[in-house]
């Protein structure tokens, strides 16, 4: 437990750090390009996000679950997955003209092609990546990912300022694909997991074929929304869509992103050692949703002011956007669990199972409310995630005889705090007449007052991560009790 915290807290850390400069860049970049600039970059991206996905049956998170992993193991994920890449690769490259006449942008072109190229020599980073995450060394990860968004939020600021347009989303994420593969090498010199090999190939594939067909489904489900409102609305729409949603989206890496990052290894060596999945489950849900309910309310209440601050002003008629999928974001308490762990405990076919219920339906809905416009598409949110969360949760329960009554208890107190937030943050609304475009200075102390009645929420309820937050000040207090310069000035103080 001592090293999944460790890990967790370097993960968490590296997750801070990528939000914080992608934060900057996004705050940066949205005043240097117009909707249309961003959108034909989002369209590019959710392009090669989709075909790309089909690289994940040939997926290194088979180096991480496995078992017992030798040499030959990662030498042949590693040849699968360099073929395959090179193929994907090398298609995109050339169907890019066909794409970017069907969308009559001739700029996609240039984009689908620097994007290919930076997809194949991602490549040639996963073996180490996936080796260092296998043996929690989450330290190396941290360092690979830090670096990488440094480099894509420096270059794309730097690029787009010198009027490289949507380019700069292009160009930045192959130099930083260059330097993040460099690094990963360097960390772990060894040009032996290069060496082709096809002795452990029908091992890797059989684990790749289940994970790549769910990954891929998702894909299509997670793209498509970008692909139909720039086809059949406009490329502004998709840059208006593709805002709302990294606005939304804060919350999820500020709270998540460590999570995500340590679920699957840390829950594959509780499944090795015996632990008791159902209470990690239980436990990381009840904590999850003490901080990610009462974020996602906050964002929605405070929708204007924080698109102002972060997009600018021109940028606000995604405000109801934001609003409607903060909340539908609620229903994925437990999204970023749920594979991770069927993935822990075996269950590759109930995630392909749950994959081909969930995304084709919700694809169908989202692309039926698109043609009602981008609200619609918003809305269909609230209906997707739902299902999305119904589904997965159902085959959890199968793996671990949970109950819907062991998770409703689970959320409750959270519930009961995201509740008490929300009503910190509309006591500054109501008293400034109901007004939710609040100036920046009732905007940060509607924050204040939502953060307030969220501390109150957890100690009324008791709520159990109350008990961690107590701890990591007490860590806080006791490192610094330990540093020569800060212990000398607390015990000065206490004397």
């Amino acid at each position: 437990m001592k090293g999944i915290r460790k890990a967790l807290l370097l993960a968490t850390s590296d997750r801070y750090f990528t939000l914080v400069v992608n934060f900057v860049s996004i705050i940066v970049v949205s005043r240097l390009l117009a909707p249309e600039e961003v959108g034909l970059a989002v369209v590019g991206g959710a392009i090669a996000s989709m075909w790309f996905r089909l690289r994940e049956f040939a997926t290194t998170n088979f180096i991480v679950q496995h078992g017992e992993i030798t040499r030959d193991d990662v030498r042949a994920t590693f040849t699968v997955l360099f073929c395959l890449s090179a193929v994907l690769s090398g298609v995109l490259f050339v169907a890019a003209p066909w794409v970017a006449h069907a969308y009559g942008k001739d700029g996609l072109t240039v984009l689908l092609r620097v994007t290919a190229i930076a997809a194949f020599l991602d490549v040639f980073g996963a073996p180490n990546l996936a080796l260092f995450r296998r043996e929690l060394g989450f330290g190396k990860v941290a360092l690979v990912n830090v670096t990488g968004a440094a480099l894509t939020a420096g270059v794309t600021i730097a690029l787009a300022s010198l009027g490289f347009s949507y380019m700069s989303f292009a160009w930045a994420q192959l130099i930083a694909t260059i330097g993040g593969g460099f690094l990963a090498f360097f960390l772990r010199p060894d040009l032996g997991v290069f060496c082709p090999s096809i002795k452990k190939w029908r091992a890797t594939t059989t684990f790749g074929t289940y994970n790549g067909v769910n990954v891929l489904l998702y894909g299509i489900y997670e793209s498509l929304p970008y692909l139909i409102v720039g086809k059949f609305i406009s490329v502004e729409a998709a840059g208006l869509y593709g805002r709302s949603i990294s606005i939304c989206q804060i919350p999820d890496k500020i709270f998540m992103g460590g999570v995500i990052a340590v679920a699957l290894p840390a829950l594959s060596f509780q499944v090795r050692e015996g632990a008791d999945v159902k209470a990690s489950y239980l436990r990381a849900i009840e904590h999850i949703t003490a901080v990610q309910w009462p974020a996602y309310a906050i964002v929605c209440i405070l929708a204007h002011p924080v698109v102002s601050i972060v997009l600018g002003t021109q940028w606000l008629a995604v405000v109801p956007l934001v609003q409607l999928i903060a909340l539908s974001y609620m229903f994925a308490f437990s999204a970023e669990l749920n594979y991770p762990l069927l993935i822990a405990l075996g269950g590759f076919r109930d995630v392909l199972t749950r994959g081909f219920i969930v995304w084709p339906i919700s694809a169908a809905i989202i692309l039926v409310s698109s043609f009602f416009g981008l609200t619609a598409v918003a809305f269909s949110l609230w209906v997707t995630m739902a299902l999305n969360a119904y589904v997965s949760i159902y085959f959890v329960q199968r793996r671990l005889t949970l109950k819907w009554g062991d998770i409703a208890a689970a959320l409750m107190k959270s519930f009961a705090a995201t509740l008490s937030a929300a009503a910190g943050a509309l006591s500054v609304v109501a008293a400034s007449g109901m007004r939710f475009d609040l100036p920046i200075p009732l905007a940060v102390l509607a924050g204040v007052m939502g953060l307030i009645g969220w501390a109150l929420g957890l100690w009324v309820t008791g709520h159990p991560l109350l008990q961690e937050i107590v701890g990591a000040l007490d860590s806080v207090h006791r490192f610094l009790l330990g540093n020569h310069i800060f212990g000398r000035m607390l015990a000065k103080r206490d004397s």
